[in-house]
Formats: structure tokens, C-alpha cells, sequence
């Protein structure tokens, strides 16, 4: 069992070892994309990119700002992408998402893709029904069955695709558990 912390769709969070989160989850993104990662200090990140919006793009350059406030120049930075169906509008965004992160010179970056290719039904299909998690401790990404149950009531803005992301951070007391 692991303290995990959920974002909502048009959302994304950033976590140190300060934060005490095992696991960063989300929900509903058979059409969005997942990007997270995690730094070899610590330093890890979440976004849930539900609609490409150049608005949304930019988001980008504040985490970027973060990133070198929080992450020691020549850290280690592995980062995964997962999501989207191949047809829509998913390889523009993991596009940009390559382009923003390997322009970050000053980190040794290294990309990883999940494609979910070992289940019995195809992603688009399974994660409608399943969040997504991605455990800091293992890196890795799984389908989880039981969604993550935060206190906190999704933003208005995160529905409103025009938006940019909005960046959600941990309390400290959270009481959600990751159930595997």
C-alpha cells in the first residue's frame, strides 16, 4: 500500500520526496495523453494533456522553470508517455512533449512508451474503465481498477479544454491509498 494523489483531466502535479506519494494516478485518458516522470532525485510529474490546445502546450515553459528549480543540473530524468489513440491528435502532442523535453540540455533525458500491448483488449478500450497509475518507486505505469479516492473536487477550469493545465499539488495529509 502507497499514498497515491489523482489529477483530473486538463491537470498536472509535481511531487518531491518531501511530499511522501508513492503513486500519482489518473483517469478517463483512452483519447488523452499521459505524460509523467521522474527525476533521479526525487523530483517526479504527472500531466493529464486531454486536449492540445497551444494554451495547454505552454504549460510547458512553467514546468520547465520548475524543473530547474527542483532538479540538479545533469540529473537523470526518465519520462513516459502513454495514452491516445493513434489516430487522433495524441502524436502531435507526444511531438511536442519529445521536442520540450529533449531541449532540456542540462539533463540526461531518457524517454520510455507504454503502449499497453499485453492486455487482452485494446487500450482505448480498457482505459475508459481503468485509471492509469505510475509508481515512483518502480517506475512504472499499470492499469489500476480501483480509481483513487482524493477529498479534492475536480476545477472548473479543468473541464474547460481552452484553458491552460492547471498544476495541482499534494497536501501533505492525504488519505488515498493505491489498491494493486
Amino acid at each position: 500500500m502507497g499514498r497515491c494523489f489523482e489529477i483530473h483531466q486538463g491537470e498536472w502535479t509535481y511531487t518531491t520526496n518531501d511530499d511522501s506519494i508513492d503513486v500519482l494516478a489518473t483517469a478517463n485518458v483512452a483519447q488523452c495523453t499521459v505524460f509523467c516522470g521522474r527525476a533521479s532525485n526525487g523530483f517526479s510529474f504527472m500531466f493529464h494533456i486531454d486536449w492540445a490546445t497551444t494554451s495547454r502546450v505552454n504549460t510547458f515553459e512553467s514546468f520547465g522553470k520548475i524543473l530547474k528549480m527542483h532538479v540538479p543540473v545533469g540529473s537523470r530524468i526518465d519520462y513516459h508517455l502513454t495514452g491516445g489513440w493513434s489516430g487522433l491528435w495524441s502524436q502531435k502532442v507526444r511531438d511536442k512533449i519529445y521536442n520540450f523535453m529533449h531541449s532540456q540540455k542540462e539533463y540526461n533525458v531518457i524517454q520510455h512508451s507504454h503502449p499497453f500491448n499485453n492486455t487482452l483488449e485494446p487500450f482505448y478500450k480498457a482505459a475508459w474503465k481503468k485509471g492509469v497509475s505510475y509508481n515512483l518507486a518502480s517506475e512504472k505505469i499499470e492499469f489500476f481498477h480501483v480509481k483513487a479516492q482524493t477529498k479534492r473536487k475536480p476545477s472548473f477550469r479543468a473541464a474547460i479544454p481552452f484553458c491552460e493545465m492547471i498544476l495541482v499539488r499534494p497536501e501533505l495529509k492525504i488519505d488515498s491509498t493505491y489498491l494493486p
